[in-house]
């Protein structure tokens, strides 16, 4: 894992972190969801909520584009290049779609 890192706009160095399902044990690196017993509003249920949105998020992703079907074999760089670039398709095509549905109504 890479050295702890500080976000922008802060002086406090922030660890990185995988998030994982219950499969996994529990690590120093690796967080999981927490109980499904979380009180409303809680950071713990802000937390599942958030973890449940970027999951979906990238299983459209991967329902769109077949590289994401299975482990990309990169430079964590290249990783992240591929990444953005599927990113800003995927939006330009909704964008684009948007505007053709709206110019034929």
């Amino acid at each position: 894992m890479p050295v702890p890192g500080v976000l922008p706009g802060n002086d406090t160095l922030v660890p990185y972190v995988l998030v994982a399902d219950d499969a996994f044990s529990l690590t120093s690196y690796l967080i999981k969801p927490y109980a499904a017993e979380v009180p409303k509003g809680s950071p713990k249920s802000v937390f599942n909520y958030r973890r449940r949105i970027v999951e979906n998020a990238f299983e459209l992703l991967a329902s769109v584009f077949r590289i994401f079907r299975k482990p990309l074999i990169v430079k964590p760089s290249t990783a992240e290049d591929i990444t953005l670039a599927c990113v800003y398709l995927h939006n330009f095509l909704r964008r684009n779609s948007a505007a053709k549905q709206t110019r034929n109504t």
